[in-house]
């Protein structure tokens, strides 16, 4: 009888407990990350929550002001608030449920100091970035901060990558450290990662050298010298990117100055030039120049920056010695006088239904239009920035029947005619006038009937961008007079 009376009195109690349960809550210190967030769940908050699987949460100030919820969520759910505005204070949580309802107070404590947003990059070996820092550092994340300035340069990192194999991209790679310290002392730090590319192989593909070249007055100006062409940026097929190898100058005795242009060791590139002098006397000098150049450690060979002809075609005397090393041998001739330069004062093209004013130019790229001799002629320059397919235009709509009536002079400095043609865009229709499979330098007359209300262009286009600008000139047919370069040879016209 006794064992039943403890039974009904257990059952009793527990009855009464789980009629009169409600949810208890307890103080909680949250945690708020790097994003300014504190994530928490309901155990964080309540010990239990009166036998029922869910609550309802609410984050209230001091003056009563909800600033997060109501959100019902059960034990198991991930919940998050914005605490940076609350980290030198409090809140009052409570949760309620179909059981009752609880108190408690929650505080906010930062645990991560600055968050650095590391970059990536890649370059080539020569790259300014390798040395040191080329801006102010990367972006901080930490959001409950928005004092904190910039961040502070600590040191590189640096892991080499030894030349195992004949190609290898890789030459090393540079941890570039940054930190920055908060207001209450925490240290962040963040890594640059810098991956240092060798550059690709030098093939005939890529490898220019000029047989023979030809300046005026020691014009060191316009030399450009051999060159190798290779892609922008590593891992990218374009734009493209030009490294002459040689520079030119005039030294104390105003002759001619060739020296070979420096690499950084770890670009695996080592040059040698000979220069001879083979004549000189009161009119020219010339110089038979020697390149030597040999690259030891490079990447994997490109196919989309490439010259034209190829190494041992045409002009381009380029010469494989051995694996990895070239030689280059060109003739230079310096003549001390400019030959004369033609202008007439008439007939004029640019004039009347023509004159310049009346013209519109449309340039890409880094081509121009040169007006420096209107009326007489107009020069068009195409682009040489490595991008493809731009053009160089200088337009018209004509407001009546006419005819125009032009010599063109056109001198591609290196790249094959067929890839910077020069013509004319009739109603928006491109007709070439230079031969693609022609001379360097070309020259012909044309004349072209047109009706009122017709666009016509001169255009000078580039497909590739490289190995130097193509000019075009345009003149009347008749030309007369002398040149006004203090260099220039001196001419008598009767």
């Amino acid at each position: 009888m006794a064992k039943t009376w403890i039974l009904v009195f257990v059952l009793y109690v527990c009855t009464f407990s789980a009629l009169f349960a409600q949810p208890n809550c307890r103080d909680v210190n949250l945690s708020v990350n790097e994003m300014g967030q504190a994530n928490f769940s309901l155990s964080d908050l309540v010990s239990d929550l009166g036998g029922v699987a869910e609550g309802t949460v609410t984050f209230e100030t001091p003056s009563g002001e909800v600033v997060f919820g109501p959100t019902t969520a059960v034990v198991g759910d991930f919940l998050s608030f914005p605490a940076c505005a609350y980290l030198d204070g409090s809140l009052t949580a409570r949760v309620q449920n179909s059981s009752g309802s609880c108190w408690s107070i929650v505080s906010f404590k930062k645990i991560f100091g600055p968050v650095i947003r590391g970059r990536t990059y890649n370059v080539y070996c020569f790259d300014p970035l390798i040395k040191k820092p080329q801006d102010a550092g990367p972006d901080l994340l930490f959001s409950c901060d928005r004092t904190l300035g910039g961040v502070k340069y600590v040191a590189d990192w640096i892991t080499d990558i030894p030349c195992e194999s004949p190609a290898q991209d890789t030459a090393k790679i540079v941890y570039r450290e940054w930190e920055k310290v908060d207001k209450d002392g925490l240290r962040g730090v963040g890594f640059d990662t810098i991956y240092v590319f060798n550059l690709p192989e030098i093939t005939a593909n890529n490898f220019y050298c000029e047989d023979r070249d030809t300046i005026y007055c020691s014009a060191t100006q316009e030399l450009k010298g051999p060159f190798f062409t290779f892609p922008e940026t590593p891992g990218q097929a374009s734009p493209c990117d030009t490294i002459f190898l040689l520079q030119y100058a005039l030294d104390q005795n105003k002759k001619l100055s060739v020296t070979n242009t420096k690499f950084e060791d770890k670009c695996g590139l080592a040059s040698k030039v000979e220069v001879v002098r083979f004549h000189d006397d009161d009119c020219e000098e010339q110089y038979k120049i020697t390149l030597d150049l040999k690259h030891e450690c490079f990447g994997l060979p490109q196919t989309t920056c490439i010259v034209s002809p190829s190494a041992g075609t045409g002009r381009n005397t380029a010469e494989l010695i051995a694996p990895g090393y070239w030689r280059c041998t060109s003739w230079l001739i310096n003549y001390d006088t400019v030959p004369p330069e033609i202008h007439c004062k008439y007939p004029l093209l640019f004039t009347g239904e023509f004159a310049p004013l009346r013209w519109v130019s449309d340039v890409e790229g880094n081509g121009s239009i040169d007006l420096s001799w209107a009326p007489y002629n107009v020069k068009l320059i195409g682009n040489n920035n490595g991008a493809e397919n731009l053009e160089t235009n200088y337009c018209r709509t004509v407001s009546r029947d006419t005819v125009i009536n032009f010599v063109w002079e056109y001198r591609s400095q290196g790249s094959a005619p067929s890839t910077d043609p020069f013509g004319f865009t009739h109603n928006g229709s491109f007709f070439q006038l230079t031969d693609g499979s022609g001379d360097l330098n070309q020259t012909a007359h044309k004349i072209i009937e047109l009706k009122a209300g017709d666009t016509f262009c001169f255009s000078q286009r580039s497909s590739d961008g490289l190995l130097g600008a193509a000019t075009t000139t345009i003149k009347p047919l008749t030309i007369v007079s002398t040149s006004t370069n203090e260099c220039a040879a001196h001419a008598y016209l009767p």
